[in-house]
This record gives C-alpha cells, structure tokens and sequence, in this order.
C-alpha cells in the first residue's frame, strides 16, 4: 500500500517536471512568447582534481584523482493568485587514492538528489500564500562498505542505493514572503518517511527506518519509518556587490509529534559563490544535516562500529556556470 503511495507522488513529481519543461522545449509561438510568468534557471558546477607522484618522500602524499558535479534547476511560475516553484539539484563526486586500480577503488565521496515542489495560492495579502510543500531526497548510485562504488571482496556489504535511502516530505501550511528574495514556510500538520526499499539494506538500521521492536532491534527493521509532525522552512536567494556575490540558503526543521517530538530534524544548505568572470562562478556549498532516528557510525567505513545520532556537515569548492533563460 506505502509503496504504491511513495511511487505515485514520484510520478507526481516527474510530470509536473515535464510539464514545466515542454514550457520552453516546445516550439515557440506567440501566446508561449507572451507568457513572462514563468522563470527558469540553474547553475552547473564541476571540479576536479589529480595528484601523481613518481617516487614520492614519504609521507608526502599518494597518488590521487577526483572528479564530480553539483546541478541546479528551478522553474518558478506566479500569475494573479497562484503561484508554483520548482526545483532539482544534484550532487556527486567520487575519488581514487592510489596507484593500483584493484586495491584502490573509486570511492564515493558525495551522493545526493533532492527534488522540491511547492504550490501556493493567495491567502490574507499580497505576501502570504496557503501552501502545498512536497520535496523527495535520495541517492543515484549504489554504495559499498568503504564508501566504494563496487565491492572489492564478497563480504563487503551494499550500504544504499537509489530508494535505500529515501525521504518523502508533504506538508501544508502558510507562506510568507516579506520580499522577493526571502520566504517563510509554517506547516502544523506535515507527513515524513524514510524509505529503505531494499530488504538488505533495511536490517542494518543504519538510515533511520522503524525498528520492528523498540524495546529489541534484534528483532530486524521495517522498510520505512512513518512521521506526522510540524515543519518550518526559510528560503534565501540574493546578490550583493553589483551582482559578483552570490547567496543561496535553504533551512528545513522537523518535529514528529507521534515520537520524540523533541529531536527536531535539521537540514541547512548553503551556496556562497563569487563570480569571476562573467556567469562562471567559484562556489562555496556547505550542507548540515541532522536527523535523530539516523545511525552515524563511529568508523565510516564499518556500519557495524557503534555510534549513534551525529550532525553531519559536509563542503565542497566548484566552478559554476549560472544561468537563467
């Protein structure tokens, strides 16, 4: 039954990207040219970086070679009392550390996509909105014991996957937008899970998917964990500097009444940039993330450690090529 519910809402979610997007993929014709109400837009990011020592001094370093990806998409419509955002940003990097292939695997060292959708329509005033927020958060690819994109032995176990894990936010609430650059979002009734589709991957109980028994895991885990609370969410989008300082910043806090409703969930993305030449830009994106049901383990390398719930930050410096049609 949750499945069927948890697919449907991914459908949902595809085509309204579809539709958003034979917007401006179609072939033009006056009424299209007419339309201003939709704004589209997005940034690519890459980097890159390699290390190759021949005889290196020791403890000077080891051979090295990364390579990954950050992507932004959004698509904005507002006309009279409706107004629709949307958005799609992936993030993606791998790395190798060594000079032999076998022994040294690609290891993953970012993994994340996140789609959003939020449907508004005109409340008491220009700057307050009634609100449908929906956003979906998952993996591309499969990830091995050891960050590894692939196993190097047979008892490296899978660690997740698209799906494993997975979380679904559906909220409705109240909007308010002060400016054109800051929005405020106030939900009391809000719905979350956490999908882990993957039997295997469920047992470990490492992504925060319901135990079967509090009181024993021993006895396994569920597929999904199933959360009804309160949400608040603040976007922030502006330039400074003759348009060369680029902010973006994104902050997310859930609370579960049904359990623990005093461990709120924490999601904080940030995305500095400066551009230096004109639309490619050096970006600074951080991202913290915390979530109380979510095993952190003290070895990352090994699930099976000990640990518990930790705050997670992670950084990374790309070039961007920002642009808006």
């Amino acid at each position: 039954m949750f499945r069927k519910i948890y697919f449907a809402f991914l459908l949902i979610v595809a085509t309204s990207f579809n539709l958003l997007y034979s917007q401006v993929d179609g072939t033009p014709s006056d009424e299209i040219k007419k339309d201003t109400f939709w704004k589209f837009g997005g940034d690519i990011g890459l980097n890159f970086d390699q290390i190759l020592f021949v005889n290196p001094r020791v403890g000077s370093g080891d051979n090295r070679i990364a390579f990954g990806g950050l992507v932004n998409f959004f698509g904005n419509y507002k006309k009279d009392k409706l107004a629709w955002s949307n958005s799609l940003k992936l993030q993606y990097a791998v790395q190798r550390v060594g000079e032999n292939v076998n022994d040294n695997p690609f290891e993953k060292t970012i993994d994340n996509l996140r789609l959003g959708t939020a449907i508004g329509y005109k409340a008491f005033s220009d700057k307050t909105y009634w609100v449908f927020d929906a956003t979906f958060e998952s993996q591309l690819s499969k990830t091995y014991e050891g960050n590894l994109l692939k196993p190097t032995t047979s008892e490296e176990k899978l660690i997740s996957n698209f799906m494993s894990p997975a979380t679904i936010n559906l909220a409705l609430g109240l909007g308010y937008s002060p400016n054109e650059n800051l929005t405020f979002f106030l939900s009391p009734a809000a719905f979350k899970t956490i999908l882990v589709l993957d039997d295997s991957i469920a047992q470990l109980g490492v992504h925060g998917n319901e135990p079967i028994d509090r009181d024993d895991p021993s006895k396994g885990y569920k597929n999904s964990f199933n959360q009804f609370g309160g949400s608040f969410k603040a976007l922030y989008n502006n330039k400074f500097a003759k348009d060369r300082i680029l902010v973006s910043s994104e902050l997310n806090l859930f609370s579960n009444y049904l359990f623990e409703p005093q461990n709120v969930d924490v999601y904080w993305n940030v995305d500095l940039g400066f551009v230096i030449w004109k639309n490619i830009s050096i970006n600074v994106v951080t991202n913290l993330y915390y979530d109380h049901d979510i095993f952190i383990p003290d070895d990352r390398n090994d699930p099976e450690s000990g640990g518990g719930p930790r705050t997670t930050f992670t950084e990374a410096l790309v070039i961007k090529y920002n642009y808006k049609f």
